[in-house]
């Protein structure tokens, strides 16, 4: 699985279009094939930045995801932020869940 995060600044008095056309995109991105998940967060402390999450399947699935015209949008759409962005990815080789706090605890 590859796990991608994307950390944005939006400009203040472009925050609204910002919210409008990212709500869209990932009700979009999450019907590509391959796609895990799309999330996109708010950070609490700061009304203007964001984090979007996601998780796709294979190292193909997301780079077919990166030549889509959903990412266009993405990348169209940073022209709002007002600085740039902080992309991540992470290739995961293995997943736990509550098991492993658990286990850790005892």
């Amino acid at each position: 699985m590859i796990v991608v995060t994307i950390n944005m600044h939006v400009r203040p008095e472009k925050r609204t279009e910002w919210l409008q056309t990212m709500c869209a995109l990932i009700v979009l991105v999450r019907e590509e094939t391959g796609c895990v998940s799309s999330r996109f967060y708010l950070d609490v402390e700061n009304d203007d930045a964001f984090c979007l999450l996601e998780a796709w399947a294979t190292q193909g699935d997301m780079d077919n995801h990166l030549r889509s015209s959903n990412c266009g949008v993405l990348f169209g759409a940073m022209q709002l932020l007002s600085e740039p962005s902080e992309i991540t990815f992470y290739t995961v080789s293995s997943t736990a869940g509550m098991e492993a706090v658990q286990a850790a605890r005892e």
